[in-house]
């Protein structure tokens, strides 16, 4: 599922996947991170994960945070926090 994000809603953890759909899982973000492939997914706040092949553009956001523009697009914004947005950075260049 290489389009999936990752998120962290009310409580629970989901799987969304390149179509729209979205699975419950029973793992937190935390343990998920460990597990999925670091060169191909990033923590990009405290609730989301995305993959690198979703990411159609990025641009600068208040605050030194990173906006994204994801494929498929999401209800809200997918911002990068300004405490990854560094790390956000540096591993988009090693890509």
């Amino acid at each position: 599922v290489s389009q999936s994000r990752y998120l962290y809603e009310e409580g629970m953890s989901f799987v969304v996947t390149n179509t729209n759909q979205r699975y419950i899982l029973e793992s937190t973000l935390e343990d998920l991170e460990g597990q999925l492939d670091p060169e191909a997914f990033f923590r990009i706040n405290c609730k989301m994960i995305v993959a690198l092949s979703a990411i159609v553009k990025m641009e600068p956001h208040f605050n030194h945070r990173v906006l994204l523009e994801r494929n498929p697009s999401f209800q809200e914004e997918v911002i990068v926090s300004r405490q990854r947005s560094a790390e956000f950075k540096m591993w988009l260049d090693q890509q």
